[in-house]
């Protein structure tokens, strides 16, 4: 072999060890974050946007909470736990009376209704 032929060959090594070196470094990378985020969903039962975990979406949710109080507007519905349970909580206005209702996100049981009535009328303050 001569001199050229030599140093071209251990140059493509080199360059051939940096690049799959590179290659397999990236791939590691990759699928240490990708663990990362399924111990993450894992542990807070939620995988992304929790759609997969959740047996009732935010759109049934919101029909059985307004069933529950009889209509109204919804204002807000968010993902939340109640007593450790994952429920849906569901803001629903009726003028003056606003009521937050948590449906259960696997079973679409009402967890909890807490209703506030919205008084201006109470003269207790004034002068």
């Amino acid at each position: 072999m001569t001199r050229k032929m030599i140093i071209a060959l251990a140059v493509g090594g080199v360059a051939a060890l940096a690049i799959t070196g590179t290659a397999i470094g990236a791939v590691a990378s990759d699928t240490g974050q990708d663990r990362k985020r399924t111990v993450a969903a894992a542990q807070t039962g939620d995988a992304g946007t929790g759609a997969a975990t959740d047996a009732v979406s935010a759109e049934r949710a919101k029909e059985i909470a307004l069933a529950e109080v009889g209509g109204g507007t919804v204002e807000e519905v968010e993902r939340d736990r109640e007593n450790g349970r994952p429920v849906w909580e569901v803001e629903i206005d009726q003028g003056n009376i606003e009521y937050e209702v948590d449906v259960d996100r696997q079973t679409g049981e009402v967890v909890k209704v807490e209703r506030d009535d919205d008084d201006d009328d109470d003269d207790r303050y004034d002068d």
